[in-house]
């Protein structure tokens, strides 16, 4: 199998997904939620029980599937089937939404095998058509094929104008020697995306043998070095979701402490692709900024300053008109509570310094117009106050993101 070598010794696999994790077999398939025979239910089998952790959404109205799939984890972190429908989010959908989620998962088990773990994106507030996605459940549930992967995918978009899917192999240190092992990943995410977990809806899976807690920390490793590095709009959905699963601890590989290192690592070069496809294929997204703060008092408030530039509405239309109007980003920035020293400022767009030791330097106009008006645009920001850093991906606000917004339900 052709591949490409990337850092830490992982290869990627050209065109791979969730299901090229061995073992992983899947349908991407229409239920009617959407018009026109648009896929909108994705089904996975793992083939095995799998260790299971997630995170989910800190919004404080959690939609149904969320508060029993979070339940069900807490008993039993195994899981080995998963469904998920779009064009409907089964949220803020009352007593008959939670009984609506409950019996998906119990028609999942059914037709096609238990553990399970069920999801659901899409509209909020609208009544789950749960005889719709008990119907595809039943119909497809026995068609399940490792070579779906991308129907897999198609299947949970929403306002998403593109698959987002990824997959590594790598090698990993255990008792009996190195073996290789498979780590894919899949998500949708295009609105509603910010930092405050999970900011969209993904699926991580490996081959490699870890325990349940070990999994737990390696997710969280994760989403942190990735889903929650990126905003697109600062809000928070009711349905986020981030599942990792792996092979069950009793393989006869058992990982040493460098072999669960390595395992960290792929999972979050996964996480990490996955969350930059979301900020890239953002509503209306014409222009990305990937914002560095350095120099602060901790990690803690570079985190704080680089956030409030991503959210900046000033500092995103700017990006929109790529107009380096940079006294946008020290103004956010300045809002916040984040330490700095005004004579140690330094504010560099695209490489070109604009802002130092707290006035602005002559630069060439020209060559910042052309650096802002890049498809990736670099914001690096020292605070000149300590050794604290933080990174954030963002997006311009466009009239296009207005429009999908403003038309969502209609």
């Amino acid at each position: 199998m052709n591949s490409s070598t990337t850092t830490y010794g992982l290869h990627k696999l050209p065109g791979g997904d969730l299901l090229s994790v061995p073992g992983f077999t899947g349908a991407g398939v229409s239920c009617g939620i959407k018009p026109e025979g648009a896929l909108d239910l994705a089904l996975v089998d793992a083939g095995r029980e799998m260790v299971a952790s997630a995170m989910f959404t800190r919004n404080r109205l959690p939609a149904a599937p969320v508060l029993l799939c979070k339940a069900r984890l807490a008993q039993n972190p195994r899981i080995k089937t998963v469904a998920i429908n779009s064009g409907n989010a089964n949220a803020m959908t009352g007593v008959d939404g939670r009984e609506a989620a409950l019996q998906m998962l119990e028609t999942l088990e059914s037709e096609v095998g238990a553990p399970g773990f069920v999801m659901s994106t899409g509209v909020i507030g609208v009544p789950f058509p749960l005889e719709k996605v008990s119907q595809g459940i039943a119909a497809y549930g026995s068609t399940l094929r490792p070579t779906a992967g991308k129907d897999v995918a198609s299947a949970i978009m929403t306002t998403d104008t593109r698959m987002k899917t990824t997959a590594y192999t790598f090698q990993a240190e255990t008792a009996d020697g190195v073996h290789t092992f498979t780590v894919g990943a899949m998500a949708k995410g295009s609105g509603m995306i910010h930092p405050n977990m999970a900011t969209m809806i993904s699926i991580l899976a490996t081959d490699a043998p870890i325990g349940v807690d070990a999994s737990r920390s390696i997710l969280k490793s994760a989403v942190d070095a990735s889903f929650h590095r990126i905003s697109v709009d600062g809000d928070t959905s009711t349905n986020d979701t981030v599942l990792l699963l792996s092979e069950n601890e009793q393989s006869p590989h058992h990982l040493t402490a460098s072999g669960i290192a390595s395992v960290e690592r792929a999972v979050t070069q996964c996480a990490q692709d996955m969350a930059k496809a979301i900020v890239e294929d953002g509503e209306g997204v014409g222009r990305v900024a990937h914002i560095t703060v350095s120099g602060a008092k901790d990690d803690s408030q570079a985190r704080e300053a680089a956030q409030a530039i991503a959210l900046s509405s000033l500092v995103k239309t700017a990006l929109a008109g790529a107009d380096p109007n940079w006294g946008r980003i020290l103004a956010a920035m300045a809002n916040t509570q984040a330490d700095f020293a005004e004579d140690r400022l330094a504010l560099t767009l695209g490489g070109i310094t604009v802002f130092l030791e707290g006035r602005p330097l002559v630069v060439d106009q020209g060559q910042v117009d052309e650096a802002f008006s890049q498809k990736e645009v670099t914001i690096e920001l020292d605070l000149g106050v300590g050794k604290g850093q933080a990174e954030m991906y963002t997006t311009d606000l466009t009239h296009d993101y207005v429009t999908i917004n403003s038309e969502y339900t209609t």
